[in-house]
């Protein structure tokens, strides 16, 4: 049984990977962005 060569994937996991991180990071950070009241209350900051 010969196993198939799959290294030709790693630049496509890696991309997908950035992406799904960067997509976290921008939800988060435009959360954070539209309701900084909330968030400071969240996080026992007085603004």
């Amino acid at each position: 049984m010969e196993l198939i060569d799959v290294t030709f994937l790693s630049p496509v996991a890696l991309s997908l990977l950035r992406i799904s991180v960067g997509v976290v990071f921008f939800s988060s950070g435009k959360s954070h962005a539209t309701n900084p009241k909330e968030r400071g209350e969240r996080f026992w900051l007085a603004l």
